[in-house]
């Protein structure tokens, strides 16, 4: 078995289900999915990124309890 392969599977032992079905989730699509679809997909999260403090405001969206989000949006 490969290295990478090794690592894999030692972090799945150490994750919990809920992050699991997440990432069967994005692996499925992966495999699955249009090559100009992932390529788009790349290009637009390096678009957002570029851009000054999107990183951070996505980490701590993602880090918020969902019932502590706005159920109506303020646009």
């Amino acid at each position: 078995m490969s290295p990478v392969k090794q690592r894999l599977l030692s972090a799945i032992e150490k994750t919990p289900d809920f992050q699991l079905e997440q990432l069967l989730v994005i692996l499925e699509s992966w495999n699955g999915a249009d090559q100009d679809a992932n390529y788009s997909g790349i290009q637009e999260t390096e678009y957002l990124l570029s851009m000054p403090g999107i990183r951070e405001s996505i980490l701590t969206g993602m880090a918020t309890p969902i019932q502590d989000c706005d159920r109506e949006l303020e646009w």
